[in-house]
C-alpha cells in the first residue's frame, strides 16, 4: 500500500510539469527613438557643401544603431546620427563660435535575409543572413532591416556668433 502511495506521488509531481502555465510569447521590442540632441549642440547648422568664411577645425562622426528595438526607419535613423554628429561636435570648438559641419559621407549598414541553396543538399533551401551597405535603398526590402546609419562630417569654425 506504502508502494502505491509513492508511486501515485511521483505520477502527481511529474504530470504537474505537463499542466503548468505555457510558456510566455516573446515581449515585443520597444520603438525606436533617435538619439536626442544636447541643448548646447543646437546652434550647429548642417550644410551640404563647404560653408564660405569658415576655418576647418577637424572632422565628426555620428552614429545611430538600433540596437533591441523595432521600427527604425531611414529618417528616424539618419536624425539620430546628425543629433550625435552635432552633440560630439560642440566639445571640438570654443563657446561663442559659430559652427557649421559639411556632410562628407553617410553611410547606412542593413541586416538582409536571402534563400540559396543548400552546400550539402542542392534540393534544400537555407538562409543566409549578411551585413551590407543599404545607404542607397529606397525602399528597404521586406528581407532587410536597418542596422545602423554613420555620418561623417568636416567641421568649420565659422567665427564669432
Amino acid at each position: 500500500m506504502l508502494y502505491l502511495q509513492y508511486n501515485v506521488c511521483g505520477i502527481a509531481i511529474l504530470l504537474s510539469g505537463c499542466f503548468g502555465n505555457k510558456p510566455e510569447a516573446p515581449k515585443p521590442k520597444p520603438p525606436f527613438t533617435p538619439s536626442t540632441l544636447d541643448d548646447k549642440a543646437r546652434g550647429i547648422t548642417i550644410t551640404s557643401s563647404k560653408p564660405y568664411n569658415c576655418k576647418i577645425v577637424g572632422e565628426s562622426e555620428g552614429y545611430e544603431e538600433v540596437g533591441n528595438t523595432s521600427g527604425a526607419t531611414k529618417q528616424k535613423m539618419r536624425q539620430g546620427a546628425i543629433n550625435q554628429l552635432k552633440n560630439e561636435s560642440v566639445y571640438a570648438i570654443k563657446e561663442g563660435q559659430k559652427v557649421m559641419i559639411a556632410i562628407a559621407k553617410e553611410e547606412m549598414k542593413c541586416r538582409i535575409k536571402t534563400e540559396v541553396p543548400s552546400e550539402t543538399n542542392k534540393k534544400k533551401m537555407e538562409t543566409k543572413i549578411s551585413e551590407v551597405d543599404c545607404t542607397t535603398w529606397d525602399p528597404i526590402p521586406a528581407n532587410a532591416d536597418i542596422i545602423s546609419y554613420r555620418i561623417y562630417g568636416d567641421l568649420y569654425d565659422c567665427g564669432q556668433k
